[in-house]
Order: C-alpha cells, then structure tokens, then sequence
C-alpha cells in the first residue's frame, strides 16, 4: 500500500468511525438513591430519549396491587432523573409531554421499567422557581401527575411519600374501576371489605416509616399526617360510592 493510499484508509476510516459515534446511542447512569436504591440509565436516540428505572420494588400487597404501586412509582423515579438529567434546579415546575412506558421487568430483586420521552418533551417554567424549604417540602406530598417538582437526590421521606401517594393511587384505581360495586347484592358487606382494605394499606405504610430509623421525629410525624388526610380522602370516596349505590335502589 502506497503513502497516498495509506492516508485515505486513514481518513475513510476517520470519518466511518465519527458518523458511527454521532449516530449511536449514548447511555448516562443516574443514581437516585432513596430506600429502595432507584438507579436510572438515560439513553439519548436522536431526538428522543430513554430512560430505564430499576429499584427494589414494593411487596407487601397482593400481586395486582405491588404492580400498581410499582409502576406509579417508577414513574416518579423516572420523572425525578430527567430533572437530574435536564439540570433543571430545584424548585422548578417541570411539565412532561409524550412521557409513556414502553416495557418492564418485575424481577426477583428489582424491579425495572423503561419509559420513552421526546428532548422536548421536558418543559421547564423558569418564572414558577422557589427556593423555599417550606414550598418545596410541600410538593414532596403531591400525587404525581403531568407535572413534578424538584431535581435533587431523593430523601427518605421523598421515597416513603412516593410510596404512600402511589398506594393511595392504586386504591382510587379500585374505588373507581370496580362496576360489581355499586350492583352488588351486599353493599355493606362489599363497603366494609374496601375499607378494611384501605385502613390496612395506610397503617402498613404509617408502620414502614415508623420503623425507619433514619427518619427524625418530625419527619414521621409529617408522614402519619399525610396517611392520615389521605385516608380520610379515601374513605369519604367510598362513602360516596355507597350513597350513589344506595339512591340507585
């Protein structure tokens, strides 16, 4: 091989080399922390990005239910590190848009779902930033929807409050889903089985922050306050259900 050729090997392979690495995919670990060890692998395609949640998932309810709650809160997992990823501060309002799962894996220690998401598909409102402790304490308690709040790592109470919001969600989804409810041939029977369901939910999340001992005094009592305002939430729910079954005899 002659000079000449030798140094246009050089720069076809050169450039071969630079449009392999612009066209592929580039992966960026996020570590989230929390209780459950919640670890998210953020993948850029194009315009498009993926991003892979993995943590120990919650157990303690029947399989249905696990699922459920696992699958709310691997989103707020994965809403949580693209805030991280985006580098938006802490207190921002951030809006998602085409946020959807595109697969999971309930595995015998982890748990692991992968979401999809456009670049901009995450939406910062600069003008809605605060950086009170008090505010953005807060917003830790808000169920999750199309809007989170706050990029930083996750505390404790952050994930006992996921948890406890995405149990509370997953009992609104069976107060809500259930037509052999309100036509069943024994109401009060069928009300009282919900509400055993939903008192037990509460006070096994109020007994698992309870039992953590890396929570300060103040931070329990924080968390027994928001069982208890959305059990109550629950409960008058239910209350409702039986009063509309009851008009309709």
């Amino acid at each position: 091989m002659s000079i000449r050729q030798a140094e246009w090997f050089q720069r076809l392979l050169a450039i071969t080399l630079c449009g392999y690495f612009i066209g592929s995919a580039y992966a960026e670990e996020i570590r989230l922390g929390g209780i459950r060890d919640a670890v998210a692998e953020i993948t850029t395609h194009g315009e498009n990005l993926e991003c892979e949640i993995s943590f120990i998932p919650v157990r303690v309810f029947d399989k249905p239910m696990n699922a459920g709650i696992n699958r709310t809160k691997a989103e707020f997992y994965c809403r949580r590190a693209l805030i991280m990823w985006s580098k938006i501060p802490d207190g921002a309002t951030v809006t998602f848009r085409g946020l959807r799962p595109v697969g999971s894996k309930n595995g015998d220690v982890r748990y692991s779902q992968v979401f999809a998401i456009p670049k901009d598909g995450i939406e910062e409102d600069a003008s809605a930033i605060s950086k009170s402790p008090s505010t953005e304490r807060k917003e830790i308690g808000k169920p999750e929807s199309s809007v989170a709040t706050g990029g930083s790592l996750l505390t404790r109470v952050d994930d006992h409050m996921s948890t406890i919001n995405s149990i509370a969600q997953e009992l609104r989804n069976t107060l809500t889903s259930q037509p052999s409810f309100p036509t069943t041939e024994d109401p009060d029977a069928a009300t009282a089985d919900l509400e055993q369901r939903i008192r037990d939910a509460m006070e096994a999340s109020r007994k698992a922050a309870i039992s953590d001992r890396l929570l300060l005094g103040i931070e329990k009592s924080m968390i027994s306050t928001h069982i208890d305002q959305l059990q109550n939430e629950l409960i008058q729910q239910l209350a409702l259900l039986y009063k509309a079954r009851s008009n309709n005899n």
